[in-house]
């Protein structure tokens, strides 16, 4: 299980490929140094997932990673499947939260 966190910054609608198989992709921009935009699929009954998100939402995705290989040419891609996702709010530390240490308090 892989996790990934960022910002909504594009919501697709979705997609009917075949009777049986629909996806909508979200893209996430993640907080990292050096942020990326990355695209997520969500498959079939995990759409309703969605339901309730909007743009800009921080969000924590839980992420499966697939790769597939092309049958008509030499090459192979890969995907991010999300199956799980919630709102995510960073920790913040107060200075009230930071406990108050003297010099001479080690335990030793």
């Amino acid at each position: 299980m892989y996790q990934i966190t960022g910002t909504i910054i594009k919501m697709f609608d979705r997609q009917q490929i075949t009777d049986s198989f629909a996806k909508r992709i979200i893209v996430i921009k993640t907080n990292d140094k050096y942020p990326q935009e990355v695209p997520i699929e969500f498959v079939n009954d995990s759409i309703d997932l969605l339901n309730g998100f909007t743009l800009n939402e921080k969000v924590q995705i839980s992420i499966n990673i697939r790769g597939n290989k092309d049958k008509r040419i030499d090459r192979w891609y890969s995907s991010l499947n999300g199956w799980k996702i919630e709102s995510y709010a960073e920790e913040v530390m107060s200075k009230d939260q930071i406990p108050n240490r003297e010099e001479n308090d080690l335990p030793f």
